[in-house]
């Protein structure tokens, strides 16, 4: 019978220790999905701990505060931007740009975009999703999924980047999906 006493040798523990935990960091998820409350009742999963930044973006010749959330996990960036205090009478037209900003930051072209199907945004305007193929500034190109969407005073975007030349891989097109299916607006009851 083999064992590691007669493949390593005696006082090995370093190595029997790796041995013993390789099986175990193998197990460990690629994704840590995380429950965030937003602004005006938004709730998202995000499969990473997400940073924030906030800082104004120019939109339709005036400055908008914009809050973004992003992480990274299996390859892909993970983001939900929101604009706050977006008057009704301009929110279709906000919206609207702040889509046509994240095509020409990847210089892609705007495609016609889809409705797609979401319980959890059904009292959202203007939900529709898009995909992006375009490059960032170091040439790398790049796939951009993207939801859109306006309600009450809010804009926003939910979006995952990933490297264009990465081969299929069903286990990342499933945490795509939870992830913009999980994106959810909470009444207060």
């Amino acid at each position: 019978m083999l064992s590691l006493s007669h493949i390593l040798p005696s006082g090995g523990l370093l190595a029997r220790a790796v041995l013993v935990t390789l099986p175990l960091m193998a197990c460990s998820p690629v994704y840590d999905w995380r429950e965030l409350s937003l602004e005006g009742d938004l709730v998202v999963w995000l499969p990473c701990k997400a940073q924030v930044v906030s800082r104004d973006v120019p939109l339709l010749g005036q400055r908008w505060p914009m809050t973004v959330r992003a992480c990274e996990a299996g390859g892909q960036r993970w983001a939900v931007s929101q604009i706050g205090g977006v008057p009704a009478a301009q929110r279709e037209a906000v919206q609207q740009a702040l889509d046509a900003a994240l095509a020409a930051n990847l210089a892609a072209p705007l495609p016609r975009a889809q409705v797609p199907v979401s319980s959890g945004l059904a009292s959202a305007q203007g939900v529709r999703s898009l995909e992006l193929r375009g490059r960032r500034p170091d040439g790398a190109a790049m796939v951009v999924s993207l939801w859109s969407f306006a309600f009450g005073d809010q804009v926003g975007q939910a979006s995952v980047m990933r490297a264009a030349d990465v081969a299929p891989d069903p286990a990342a097109d499933e945490a795509r999906h939870t992830f913009f299916e999980s994106l959810t607006l909470r009444r207060p009851g």
